[in-house]
């Protein structure tokens, strides 16, 4: 060694691979496997744990050796060989290969192709030989505290820092130390807690998990533990799955709806619907103000008790002030009427009456756009839609019409 440094002379083979591409450079090795000695390595290879992917650059060591077997580019298996550490800790080469590693230099780094490299599954981490790194004809020198390693023509491939301990170590820590998994999309969104699939994909992208081939292909799916556990409320079916009522006046939807944009012609901005679950017969009543929601009842009530000998005896209505009113609160109670009323901010669960003010707004604005009348007649206009809609079959109670 001269000059801090250590040539070797041109050896066969240590030339650059073409199949490898033009830049990864192939330190080769040129002595006879069968007859070489046992290879030794320093105790730190024996000790270090994995984990993470490192390599050290020792100038002790006779043979380049990984334990990192997904990392071999060509492999094949040799009988068990013993390798021994400074420390006299035996473990065994089970096979030999071609392995690429990533040598820094600077900012940068050079992909280098080491030849004849021993596989040892229980090494703690990778050998680099600086010994067979100068018989594949390069230089190496050890000054200003790193190892360089420079071609023939001097120019610098690399460039190894040493550590606090002395030691030319370069880690990897971001590299995955298990041999590549295939893992479909969804056995990984289970295995990460149910982190979103789009979280998934990009700590992939980004390589911040490695070791695994992805399998994404799956049409968009529903993971029903997420399902269950991160809904805020239940899914709301589109139609009704209870019966309908056995008689006039056993349940009746109510619903305020208002304030109109337009004052119809004698000044009133909201109207009041009462339907009756069994028959689906509408009564609406127009109102200057929401508070007229009580008397409105009590005309219908008034009127199912006259017309038809019925007591109402559920009102399913929402959370608005004019159905929980006190006054209507201790009506109710003299007679007799429990009361449904919906979870908040949540109407469709009276969808009976919801989905008839969008038919009844539908059809008031048909009527006015057709006839070309002024918005203001819309009260006129939904009370006719009212009687049409109480003198024409529904789906809901099949051939027969809610006034039949």
């Amino acid at each position: 060694m001269k000059d801090g440094g250590a040539k070797g002379d041109a050896a066969a083979g240590a030339a650059q691979t073409g199949d490898q591409g033009g830049d990864i450079k192939a330190w080769a090795v040129i002595e006879d496997v069968e007859g070489e000695e046992t290879p030794r390595v320093p105790a730190m290879a024996a000790k270090e744990q994995v984990g993470a992917e490192a390599e050290l650059y020792d100038s002790g060591a006779s043979r380049h050796m990984s334990p990192f077997h997904e990392r071999f580019v060509t492999y094949q298996d040799i009988p068990a060989r013993p390798i021994t550490a400074a420390n006299n800790c035996v473990f065994y080469a089970v096979g030999a290969g071609d392995l690429e590693v990533q040598v820094p230099n600077s900012a940068a780094s050079t992909k280098v192709l080491l030849r004849d490299v021993l596989h040892a599954p229980d090494m703690g981490l990778m050998v680099v030989s600086i010994g067979h790194i100068v018989q594949a004809s390069y230089t190496v020198q050890f000054e200003g505290g790193s190892c360089n390693i420079k071609r023939g023509n001097g120019s610098v491939i690399g460039s190894i820092p040493a550590g606090t301990n002395g030691l030319f170590k370069v880690e990897h820590s971001l590299m995955a130390t298990v041999p590549s998994e295939s893992v479909d999309i969804l056995t990984l969104h289970q295995r990460l807690r149910h982190i979103s699939t789009n979280a998934i994909r990009a700590l992939i992208r980004a390589n911040a998990v490695t070791g695994l081939h992805l399998i994404d292909d799956f049409p968009p799916f529903t993971c029903d533990s997420c399902e269950y556990t991160k809904t805020t409320r239940k899914a709301i079916c589109k139609e009704r799955e209870a019966p309908l009522a056995d008689t006039f006046g056993a349940e009746v939807h109510a619903d305020v709806w208002g304030p109109s944009p337009t004052l119809s012609l004698g000044g009133r901005k909201y109207y009041v619907t009462f339907t009756d679950n069994y028959s689906r017969f509408t009564q609406l009543e127009v109102l200057h103000t929401k508070d007229e929601t009580f008397s409105a009842y009590k005309a219908f009530t008034a009127w199912a008790k006259t017309q038809h000998g019925a007591h109402i005896k559920r009102l399913r209505s929402d959370r608005g002030g004019e159905f929980t009113g006190r006054d209507f609160t201790s009506f109710l109670r003299e007679e007799g009427t429990e009361r449904r009323l919906t979870t908040h901010d949540t109407p469709q669960h009276n969808g009976v009456a919801e989905s008839l003010n969008c038919r009844l707004l539908e059809r008031v604005h048909v009527m006015l756009h057709q006839a070309e009348l002024l918005k203001n007649l819309w009260a006129e206009a939904i009370r006719f839609a009212v009687w049409l809609k109480n003198h024409t079959s529904t789906k809901a109670i099949g051939n027969v019409t809610p006034y039949e």
